[in-house]
């Protein structure tokens, strides 16, 4: 049932772009002006018909012809890493912009950033443990392996008194595959070797109540959930690409030196 939903999801998006494609979108005046034909293009628009939250909005961007020509193929070809790249370059900028003039000063000032940052990357982690986590082993990449070969050897995933009573073969069924635990436990493992001497330096006891690590950093604006949502529509090589393209991944692996 969910791969027939799935489908029919996809067959919509593919009409949805082709129909865009073809269609021949007539220009509105009063949202549409350019004095001269080598002078830049403005255009406000209204983000109305997509959700009734964003009623009554009006963007206003400026860009020279060629470059909104460019700007409509890419769209159509890759709507999704549009949406994330104006995310990151604009509404992300915007939001932290409005953050900066209410911002905390001092050491609030350090830990209010450091805090955004780390609400960002468990995000990302635990989406992107959370796709693996429903793989087959061999389908992991290499550096995720090693990754956990890492966390197994600290005794992190598992307790050592418990590790010592199960085969290897059990034990290693259970690191991979934990259920809901599993992509936690890895995002944990991550943020608190990445992260350990700020956190420490900052007086931060993140995980003295999981609970309240999954709720404000690992679910924080809903983030975790959007990108499970973009990464389930990904082949499992497009996703093991994001740890060298995504920034946070790409960071985090390199600096536990598994890439």
């Amino acid at each position: 049932m969910k791969m027939g939903k799935d489908k029919e999801k996809e067959n919509y998006w593919k009409d949805r772009v082709k129909s865009l494609k073809e269609c021949k979108i007539k220009k509105v005046k009063k949202r549409v002006r350019q004095r001269t034909k080598k002078d830049c293009i403005i255009v406000e628009g209204s983000f109305s018909s997509i959700h009734p939250e964003l009623k009554g909005m009006v963007l206003k961007a400026t860009a020279r012809p060629e470059e909104w020509e460019k700007i409509e193929s890419f769209v159509l070809d890759h709507p999704d890493w549009f949406g994330l790249e104006f995310h990151s370059r604009f509404a992300n900028r915007a939001v932290l912009e409005i953050d900066e003039k209410n911002k905390p000063r001092g050491k609030q000032k350090k830990v209010y950033h450091f805090v955004n940052d780390l609400k960002i990357h468990a995000g990302i982690l635990y989406a992107f443990f959370s796709y693996w986590c429903r793989k087959p082993l061999q389908e992991w990449p290499d550096y995720l392996k090693a990754l956990v070969g890492l966390a197994k050897n600290d005794g992190f995933l598992f307790p050592l008194s418990k590790a010592k009573t199960k085969s290897s073969k059990h034990l290693l069924k259970e690191i991979m595959f934990g259920g809901t635990k599993a992509p936690y436990r890895l995002t944990r493992y991550c943020i608190e070797n990445v992260y350990k001497e700020p956190i420490k330096e900052l007086g931060l006891r993140l995980f003295d109540d999981p609970f309240n690590f999954i709720k404000n950093y690992i679910h924080a604006d809903g983030r975790a959930e959007r990108f499970i949502k973009f990464f389930s529509s990904k082949s499992p090589q497009e996703v093991a690409n994001f740890a060298y393209s995504m920034p946070a991944l790409n960071f985090i692996f390199k600096t536990l030196q598994v890439l």
